[in-house]
């Protein structure tokens, strides 16, 4: 977590921003706290998909599975 604050902080930008949810996210899943695990997921992926260029990269595959997921009923 400490990892996710120090590049929240100092990377505020888009990459930066997805990747402090990123190491949020493996902090979360460490402690086993999966819903907020998933959380940061999202927020990660939904900021990778709001920017033109990962559209347009293969990120698009990704994505595209997760919305498939999140769109599947638990």
């Amino acid at each position: 977590m400490e990892k996710a604050r120090s590049i929240w902080y100092e990377e505020r930008n888009i990459i930066g921003t997805a990747i402090s949810h990123l190491y949020a996210a493996l902090a979360y899943l460490l402690r086993g706290d999966v819903g907020w695990y998933r959380t940061s997921v999202i927020w990660a992926m939904d900021i990778m998909g709001d920017h033109e260029y990962y559209r347009q990269t293969s990120l698009a595959i990704p994505l595209a599975l997760f919305e498939r997921f999140m769109s599947k009923p638990n």
